[in-house]
């Protein structure tokens, strides 16, 4: 047979060089699939992380409060970058009776009075110093529909746990551009399961103040 010789040769050549390229282009997907499934899995079905590394991913000035309902008593486990401690919120009962204060009330009704006892039961008893200027709340139970917000006197922002934060604040993302604002939701178009589920079957109303702060 006649040796490759020429063009003959340099066609070879260039196709050696594109199953080369096509076969490194596969191994760098295959690469990027295993990593992404990798740190999917890790945000859906996280370790738990230990309070070191929970301590760690919090900036100076947070304060996580993780609050847990047990079965006679409220409880909070809050944590800071310098330590951490276990506060007392008094009975199960007590708490859950403040949420259906404020989760079943009229709309007409005046939130001031539920507001202050949830705040009592829930915020004051963990003694956060001034120099906590952020709040990250990890809810349970009736906790999660509540307005954290207007119970703390400071910014607040709702977890699902410590290991979650820890998790997410390990991914390296670039910084974004630009805002995305929602508001005025459209209520009517809700199905009936969302709203049992997330405002316990009640009518819900338009937030037309959320339009203007959009």
């Amino acid at each position: 047979e006649r040796a490759l010789q020429g063009d003959d040769r340099r066609a070879a050549t260039d196709a050696a060089r594109a199953l080369d390229d096509a076969l490194e282009q596969v191994r760098d997907v295959s690469a990027r699939i295993q990593r992404e499934t990798k740190r999917a899995a890790g945000l859906f079905y996280p370790r738990a992380r230990s309070i070191e590394q929970i301590q760690a991913s919090l900036e100076p000035g947070d304060a996580l409060a993780l609050y847990g309902l047990c079965l006679g008593e409220a409880v909070a486990l809050v944590v800071e970058p310098e330590g951490e401690r276990l506060v007392a919120l008094g009975s199960r009962q007590s708490v859950e009776r403040a949420c259906d204060t404020l989760a079943l009330r009229d709309r007409g009704d005046d939130p001031t009075e539920a507001l202050s006892t949830l705040g009592r039961l829930l915020v004051e008893p963990l003694a956060l110093g001034e120099g906590v200027r952020h709040v990250l709340v990890s809810p349970d139970g009736p906790l999660c529909f509540l307005p954290w917000g207007a119970l703390f006197d400071r910014a607040v922002a709702v977890t699902p746990s410590g290991s979650t934060h820890a998790l997410l604040r390990e991914e390296e993302r670039a910084p974004g551009v630009g805002v995305l604002a929602l508001g005025d939701p459209d209520y009517v178009g809700a199905e009936k399961g969302a709203q049992a589920i997330y405002f316990r079957g009640r009518t819900l109303s338009p937030l037309p103040a959320t339009r203007t702060e959009a």
